[in-house]
């Protein structure tokens, strides 16, 4: 019984590894002087399947995509904003990749009384 449990143990060790085929991309999203821009769209797109995935920055520009390992082209956009695109980021198993952006601003905002 006891050689059963551990010839079990290590069959589903075996199948949850197997099945761990995601990686992680991290990072925030500031403008020229440092200050994060919340809400700005992330779109990560597979550079071999088209496969898409966005999501919008928080408070604090943080954003953190949860994707299949590959390669992916990851672009940021937001209003006032300029787009920013950083090509072939790749992605392993298990893997957390940090990418940090620096968008150009394109339009200040006036304040009238």
């Amino acid at each position: 019984m006891r050689g059963f449990s551990l010839a079990l143990g290590l069959v589903l060790c075996a199948i949850s590894s197997a099945q761990d085929t995601t990686a992680t991309i991290e990072g925030r999203v500031l403008d020229p002087s440092g200050r994060v821009i919340a809400g700005a769209i992330v779109r990560a797109t597979n550079t071999s399947t088209g496969y898409t995935r966005s999501q919008f920055t928080s408070s604090s520009g943080g954003y953190h995509l949860s994707l299949p390992a590959a390669a992916y082209d990851i672009l940021v956009e937001a209003p006032d904003f300029g787009r920013l695109t950083q090509k072939d980021v790749q992605l392993n198993v298990s893997q957390t990749a940090r990418v940090d952006f620096s968008l150009t601003i394109l339009r200040i905002k006036r304040w009238s009384r």
